[in-house]
């Protein structure tokens, strides 16, 4: 994952941001929006999120398909690169 820390990503609606590192063992990373995101991006990633039980578990309704976000990274990787490397 080391690779791909500094290297632009695209989210599915539309915001641009980068990768900043990982955390976790599962393969989660970091994403730096550096314009912000829009309140419906803010709203559709919120149901995403553990809450805790009780009053507030109630309010945040679970994510349905159409509010899915992915986020998308464009690279090039040369065949014959002696390197390895991933290149935007």
């Amino acid at each position: 994952m080391d690779k791909f820390i500094g290297m632009k990503v695209r989210l599915s609606t539309g915001e641009m941001g980068e990768i900043q590192g990982v955390f976790g063992t599962s393969g989660k990373f970091k994403v730096y929006c550096s314009e912000g995101l829009a309140q419906s991006t803010r709203a559709a990633l919120q149901g995403k999120k553990k809450g805790k039980k009780g009053a507030h578990a109630a309010e945040a309704a679970p994510a349905t398909e159409s509010q899915t976000v992915t986020i998308t990274m464009a690279f090039k990787r040369m065949i014959f690169d002696k390197d390895k490397a991933v290149r935007q």
